[in-house]
């Protein structure tokens, strides 16, 4: 009896199966057809359609089979899900390909779709491969936007022009394309942008496309630092006494700044300055060299209640150390397009509120735009009087850490609502209009997101800035006036930037001072 039921049971079991098997069949001719039909459009250039064929009716079919026949017992639905996940692989690829940038948001969703769908190990490798290409990629393209905002927000349009015309080059000679460059460089040619008063929009998103990485256009040395200074000396602030070592290793990055080589060193090769390092191999100036230690400036400011022997966070350490490093090179090259500087970064540990001031330093060393062999027509004369000049500089960049740092004074009279770029800054112990006490970020990249699609309104926004400079100037005179930029409606449409006010203060008379606020 026992026997007779099991082979009943076996019995059901098969007519299940083939009834399945049966059922799943038109979905088996559908996903053909739309497969067909998919792979002609691919063909023709139509990637998008080919997609949206995928997406419409091929994903549709595989719910279908997997409610009749299962993936992991079937291996012709297996195989399905297979090819449809190739499938959406060449879309994803084809569009990266000719698109470039603009192909990245759906790009990666198709990715990640044909990543859950795809059953055999090579297609999943292949596909896993080309995803992490393209993240790895945009992250290239990232850095050279990153270097082309911070030449723009320097005022240095010329400089980010000549490194767009490198990439479109090199991305020219190899087949790749050159859309979003193209449109980098128009861009160029329209700035500054307009602001309406006391609010501020925001630029392009950072984008990049699969053929950068393939070029292996990497310009992490074409602007990892602008220029800048502080009050004191470019030359002289720490240098020690005597000559510079010829050759050897000269000490750059010493605990305390008296303790360094004295400036002038020459560095022969790019490779050879490594952030952090307390010693740098050094050779003659009167040979080949890539750069010259030309300044060692401290970046604690006595004249600025906000800027202090306090850590004030890497944005700001960033932002003072760019800010110190041009301004030593422009009290001796000024205008100079030629060169510009690399500069150090000190950690938080050298931030110590009861030690000695002389920790928080930056070193600051000169080298040409294009990274080429210095010549004595680059050499940087430090026996010539230091002229002081002001910096120019943006009070509302798309990242803070390319702002005039905190602490730092708006030499003349500026409506700082609508002008936003091109600003003289200059350290807070010169004669200067007013200055930048704060950046507080109103909205977190989390909140961001959430108000995407629920724009706050400028009255919400402006209330929010307004509160949160009162509360970075507590304790001032009342002769004093409060400067508040506010982010406009269009910065919620970029989420990979912070949203944040911009406080700066002056007199009401609109007097000039020198020194501290009161």
């Amino acid at each position: 009896m026992d026997g007779t039921r099991g082979q009943s049971r076996a019995r059901r079991a098969s007519r299940a199966r083939s009834a399945g098997v049966e059922a799943a069949a038109p979905h088996y001719e559908s996903l053909r057809a739309t497969a067909k039909r998919a792979s002609s459009q691919l063909d023709g250039g139509n990637w998008d359609g080919a997609a949206a064929e995928v997406y419409d009716h091929a994903l549709p079919a595989l719910a279908k089979l997997e409610a009749l026949v299962p993936y992991a017992r079937h291996r012709r639905t297996a195989s399905a899900r297979n090819d449809v996940a190739v499938l959406l692989n060449n879309c994803a690829t084809a569009a990266s390909d000719a698109l470039g940038p603009a192909a990245n948001l759906n790009a990666s969703k198709w990715f990640r779709t044909a990543a859950e769908l795809a059953t055999d190990p090579a297609t999943q490798q292949t596909i896993k491969t080309n995803r992490d290409g393209l993240s790895e990629m945009m992250a290239t393209f990232t850095q050279i936007k990153t270097q082309v905002d911070q030449l723009v927000a320097a005022g240095r349009i010329h400089l980010a022009r000549t490194l767009l015309l490198q990439v479109k080059s090199q991305l020219a000679q190899a087949g790749g394309p050159t859309g979003e460059i193209d449109r980098m460089l128009a861009d160029l040619r329209v700035r500054p942008a307009t602001y309406t008063p006391r609010r501020v929009g925001g630029g392009a998103r950072a984008l990049a496309w699969a053929v950068l990485l393939l070029l292996g256009i990497l310009f992490a040395g074409f602007v990892s630092g602008l220029f800048g200074d502080d009050g004191d000396s470019g030359s002289g602030s720490g240098s020690g006494s005597g000559a510079p070592p010829a050759s050897g290793v000269a000490v750059v990055s010493a605990a305390e700044i008296t303790d360094n080589s004295p400036v002038g060193s020459c560095i022969g090769q790019e490779s050879d300055w490594k952030l952090g390092e307390r010693e740098v191999p050094v050779v003659s100036c009167d040979d080949p060299h890539w750069g010259e230690v030309v300044a060692y400036v401290p970046l604690v400011d006595t004249e600025s209640r906000y800027l202090t022997a306090k850590y004030p966070g890497i944005e700001q350490v960033v932002a003072l150390s760019r800010f110190r490093c041009e301004r030593a090179l422009a009290e001796f090259r000024p205008d100079d397009t030629r060169v510009m500087v690399k500069y150090s970064t000190p950690g938080e540990d050298a931030w110590d509120p009861s030690g000695p001031t002389l920790d928080e330093y930056t070193t600051c060393v000169a080298h040409r735009i294009d990274n080429e062999y210095m010549t004595a027509a680059d050499r940087v004369s430090l026996d010539s009087p230091a002229v002081p000049t002001s910096v120019r500089m943006p009070t509302f960049a798309a990242n803070i850490e390319f702002n005039a740092p905190v602490g730092s004074c708006v030499e003349s009279k500026t409506d700082l609502a609508t002008t936003t770029t091109d600003l003289p800054i200059v350290p807070c112990g010169e004669a200067h209009w007013a200055e930048i006490v704060g950046y507080p970020v109103l909205y977190d990249e989390g909140d961001a997101l959430a108000e995407a699609d629920k724009w706050p309104g400028d009255k919400v926004v402006y209330a929010k800035a307004r509160a949160a400079c009162e509360d970075r100037t507590k304790g001032l005179s009342d002769d004093l006036r409060l400067h508040i930029t506010y982010p406009a409606k269009d910065w919620w449409t970029s989420p990979d930037r912070p949203i944040y006010a911009m406080c700066a203060v002056s007199y009401l008379a609109d007097n000039t001072f020198t020194g501290a606020l009161r």
